[in-house]
């Protein structure tokens, strides 16, 4: 039998398999923000803020816990039909965003939340293991929106980053939105939090999820032309016009 995934990356599978996802409607990503679903939802935050949520996942940052989808979904669920609101989860076609839509199912009101995808790359190519990515993803997206949503407050990792410089909370960011085990990358380059270096960050990611470090590293460039650009708008045209 042929490998499916020859000369595929991990990205380019996870977008074929959101083909089968319903693409958004342009409607439904407005959304209809009736008093009716606003009421709701903000009656839906207060009662889960005293429905007992507790954190099961280990987070290595702090040797504290953070959040997993199964510690409130459950009681988001409950709380949503008691309120007779209906959560839908979809992709968009392309497998670019994922959007979260929160229905009041007494009335047309609804409230669409969205959060870019970010793909867990699998460096071992095996059918069973993309499949993995595939779902691994889908609970990290799932996850975040409905944070998003019902205004769940994570913050153990933000409490862990704040004050580091600015590039460095970034890649730590998305090597979490990777689904990266942080006591092991912490294991496997002999360091911690606190002395973790940038280029280490870096290597990090562009194993975990090379795509996105190539993207990270095109915007700074862009970003750094631009501010070149600002600082001397005649020698940023010269060097336009010999580029041509």
């Amino acid at each position: 039998m042929e490998n499916m995934n020859e000369n595929k990356t991990p990205e380019d599978a996870m977008k074929e398999n959101m083909q089968i996802c319903i693409e958004i409607p342009a409607n439904m990503q407005a959304g209809k923000l009736t008093p009716s679903v606003m009421k709701k939802l903000s009656m839906a935050r207060k009662m889960l803020v005293t429905a007992g949520i507790e954190k099961s996942g280990d987070n290595a940052f702090k040797n504290t816990k953070y959040f997993e989808l199964s510690d409130f979904l459950p009681k988001i669920n409950t709380v949503s039909a008691d309120l007779g609101l209906l959560n839908v989860v979809t992709f968009a076609k392309d497998g670019s965003e994922a959007y979260l839509t929160v229905y009041d199912t007494e009335s047309d009101g609804s409230v669409v939340f969205s959060c870019p995808m970010r793909y867990v790359s699998i460096s071992d190519k095996t059918d069973a293991r993309e499949i993995q990515g595939v779902g691994a993803t889908v609970t990290y997206i799932r996850r975040y929106l409905y944070m998003l949503a019902y205004e769940i407050a994570e913050t153990d990792i933000l409490d862990a980053i704040i004050g580091m410089d600015p590039e460095k909370q970034m890649l730590i960011r998305e090597l979490d939105n990777a689904g990266t085990n942080f006591k092991n990358l912490f294991l496997n380059y002999k360091t911690d939090l606190e002395t973790i270096t940038v280029a280490q960050l870096k290597d990090a990611l562009g194993k975990k999820a090379p795509q996105r470090l190539k993207e990270i590293e095109g915007q700074k460039k862009q970003k750094n032309k631009a501010t070149e650009a600002e600082a001397d708008p005649f020698e940023a045209a010269v060097q336009d016009f010999e580029n041509q």
